[in-house]
């Protein structure tokens, strides 16, 4: 049975329905069994032929989609910490720089919580430190790049607000 659930590169949540009678109180299921979003899906013998059924959510993803999906938010920020918390002295001055322009909405990881993610933002980006800052998915730089562009007055073009 592990093997089936491995192999469906799921995320899982186990409940134990002795404590929890009313979970399937009325319904006529021999356990374990699957439920998507609280609906009985299938029992163990039917897992492999869902599988192309599952939500997408459910669905473990590879480190590289999960940096994808990040990336797809509109500004992002890979830091130590969070803005309201930098753990860094480079982040620190990041964050400040990017507060000075208002209306800028800006998302953040804290990389510290992800050492995985960390470690292949590296490779995927080809930029070998932190924080490093993004906009539509594209890397506009780390500290040294950020600070010039704020310096230069190109910041706002780099991160489209005008």
């Amino acid at each position: 049975m592990i093997e089936k659930l491995e192999s469906l590169n799921c995320e899982f949540t186990q409940v134990d329905i002795s404590s929890k009678p009313e979970y399937v109180e009325g319904l006529d299921l021999i356990f374990p069994y699957l439920f998507l979003s609280g609906v009985p899906a299938c029992g163990i013998e039917g897992l492999e032929s869902i599988a192309d059924q599952l939500p997408k959510q459910m669905k473990k993803m590879t480190v590289t989609e999960r940096i994808e999906d990040l990336l797809k938010k509109e500004t992002i920020l890979f830091m130590k910490g969070s803005p309201d918390s930098p753990q860094c002295g480079f982040s620190s001055r990041i964050c400040a720089i990017l507060k000075q322009y208002d209306g800028l909405k800006f998302d953040h990881f804290n990389i510290f919580e992800d050492n995985e993610l960390r470690e292949a933002l590296k490779k995927y980006s080809n930029w070998p430190t932190y924080p490093q800052l993004y906009h539509k998915g594209k890397l506009i730089g780390g500290i040294d790049i950020v600070q010039e562009l704020h310096e230069e007055k190109e910041l706002e073009d780099a991160l489209g607000i005008n």
